[in-house]
């Protein structure tokens, strides 16, 4: 880390000589469990007793420097390694980008229901961070330090079924014909998850994006085509993908969004082994309402229609939701308490061609924390986190339900 520091300063010294117009910044996250358990048992029977600790979420150092016309500039991270990106903007209706901005993305359009649902807690881990948006997160990630690979607490669902999330590491072009609307267009540098016959050059130009973003005075609607990125052991879950959003504000203290995510269907194989994947159609909706002492964000997604159709029978994937409500309130000018509740919910599934009898199940989750300090700047968090994952993906010895707990505390400072 002593290494990356260097460099960072070493960069910024150069970067203040090489162009006209230079930043660094950089953000130090800490977080500490104070206590954290569950209701699980170990082989022998007995209970597990609760535990303790703490790391660095975070040490990043960013610098971003670019020309006196502003026809050239980029933008460096360091963060575990090192990422960054160039642009060239050669005309007012043209910019032109390589590189990554470390995996947030450019172009996404979720509105409240992605990172901003918990804005900047979001990586403390004192909130439940990614598990319903970016579909990797377990019912233990921010907490045990392990990585089940399901979202939703153990029911695969995702916010991003229904809603773009956004456009990383690639060639980017930013075509802008008229200020109300925008075209973006991003090449991936290699093929994500091709193997075989779509690697190399059809599985680089068949990841292609391309978006159309139209901003009106009434809101932002946008169509987002996001290419095939390759399938593996029947696996579809990187399908061609094509997303409507609208976002909008009511009012002045009210915004709405609405997105819905229709995956391109996928054949393989011939005659009697072929198969036709259709990813499940997501179904979005965010809200949020912001008064002087009182506030409240909302997001659902619906995942529905999914099926696999062989020659002789078709595999109808069962309907999962997703349901947040967080309500938040203004002790004072610099204290906000947010009250976070959640459920995660897949309906029965019976398949008599496949031999599948499985009950609807649902997983929840109940997180309070404390925010004191500025939301875009430094601030001291403390929560409660409080979640069930789904039994039968998670089951515990010894005990009916899965229960878990943890009480974290965080510093989160930028500068």
């Amino acid at each position: 880390m002593k290494k990356l520091l260097v460099l960072a300063v070493i960069f910024a010294f150069v970067a203040s000589f090489a162009f006209a117009e230079a930043a660094v910044s950089g953000q130090v996250i800490g977080t500490f469990n104070l206590l954290q358990g569950s209701n699980e048992k170990d082989a022998n029977d007995d209970a597990i007793d609760p535990n303790a600790g703490g790391s660095m979420s975070r040490v990043r150092v960013e610098v971003s420097g670019g020309d006196e016309d502003g026809t050239f500039g980029g933008w460096v991270r360091l963060e575990d390694g090192m990422v960054g990106n160039a642009w060239w903007k050669p005309m007012d209706a043209l910019l032109v980008r390589l590189g990554s901005n470390g995996g947030d993305g450019f172009w996404g359009k979720e509105g409240v229901t992605g990172w901003m649902f918990y804005q900047t807690a979001t990586d403390t881990g004192v909130t439940y961070a990614g598990e319903n948006v970016w579909g990797w997160g377990g019912p233990g990630n921010t907490v045990w330090g392990w990585n089940e690979g399901h979202s939703g607490f153990g029911t695969d669902l995702s916010t991003r079924n229904a809603f773009y999330g956004g456009f990383d590491n690639g060639l980017m072009l930013e075509i802008k014909p008229m200020d109300i609307l925008t075209f973006n267009i991003g090449i991936p540098f290699a093929a994500s998850g091709a193997f075989g016959d779509i690697a190399g050059f059809k599985g680089v130009y068949g990841g292609t994006t391309i978006q159309a973003d139209l901003n009106l005075d009434f809101g932002n609607i946008a169509l987002t085509f996001v290419g095939n990125r390759g399938t593996f052991d029947g696996d579809v879950a990187n399908a061609a993908q094509v997303f409507a959003y609208l976002g909008m504000g009511i009012g002045e203290n009210m915004a709405l969004d609405v997105g819905i995510g229709f995956p391109i269907p996928v054949k393989e194989g011939e005659g009697d082994t072929e198969v036709t994947y259709q990813n499940p159609i997501g179904i979005g909706v965010g809200f949020k309402f912001s008064g002087d002492a009182f506030g409240v964000k909302a997001r659902a997604a619906l995942t529905i229609a999914g099926s696999a159709k062989y020659k002789s029978a078709t595999y109808n994937e069962p309907m999962g939701l997703l349901l947040d409500v967080m309500p938040f309130i203004a002790i004072n000018d610099s204290a906000t308490l947010f009250i976070s509740l959640g459920v995660a919910y897949v309906a029965a599934n019976k398949q008599d061609d496949f031999f599948i009898d499985e009950k609807a199940y649902m997983a929840w989750h109940f997180n309070p924390y404390l925010q004191i300090g500025s939301e875009w700047g430094p601030k001291f968090l403390a929560g409660i986190k409080l979640w069930s994952p789904s039994k039968d993906h998670f089951p515990v010895n010894g005990s009916d339900a899965a229960l878990y707990w943890a009480i974290p505390i965080a510093l989160n400072v930028g500068f």
